[in-house]
C-alpha cells in the first residue's frame, strides 16, 4: 500500500487543491487507485468562524438586554400598590403546591412587613380548611 500526496492550483477556484492518492495492489500486475481531493478552506473557514462568533456576540448582548429589561420590570413592581396582592397570591399558589404541614417563608428585608401582614391572615385561612 502506497499513498501519495499531490498539491494542485486550479485556474479558476481561489484554494489550493490536495489529492491523496491511494494505491492498493490486488494482483502483481494490477492494482486499484483512488483520489481524494480535499479543498482547502483555511480563509473560507476563518470567515465563517468570525461570522459565527459575532453571532454569538450579538445574541448574547440581546439576552443581556433583555434581562436588564426584565430586572427593571420587577424592580418597577415591586413599588406599586398592588405588590401585597401579589406577594400573597404567590404564597398562597407556593403553599398549595407544596402541601406540607410545616412551611417556613424567606422573603427580602424590604418586604418583611408585608408578607408577616399576609403571612397572619393565610395562617387562619389554612388551619380552617
Amino acid at each position: 500500500m502506497k499513498i501519495y500526496v499531490s498539491i494542485l492550483s486550479i485556474k479558476d477556484s481561489n484554494y489550493p487543491l490536495i489529492f491523496f492518492s491511494y494505491y492498493q495492489f490486488i494482483h502483481p500486475s494490477i492494482y486499484l487507485c483512488i483520489y481524494l481531493p480535499i479543498y482547502l478552506y483555511s480563509q473560507e473557514s476563518n470567515a465563517k468562524s468570525a461570522v459565527r462568533v459575532q453571532k454569538m456576540n450579538a445574541r448574547q448582548d440581546l439576552l443581556e438586554s433583555l434581562k436588564r429589561g426584565a430586572l427593571e420590570k420587577l424592580a418597577a413592581v415591586t413599588k406599586k400598590p398592588e405588590y401585597a396582592r401579589l406577594l400573597k397570591d404567590l404564597i398562597v399558589q407556593g403553599l398549595l403546591k407544596l402541601d406540607e404541614p410545616k412551611v417556613q417563608i424567606i422573603a427580602r428585608a424590604e418586604d418583611k412587613a408585608i408578607v408577616s401582614r399576609v403571612v397572619s391572615g393565610l395562617a387562619t385561612y389554612f388551619v380552617d380548611s
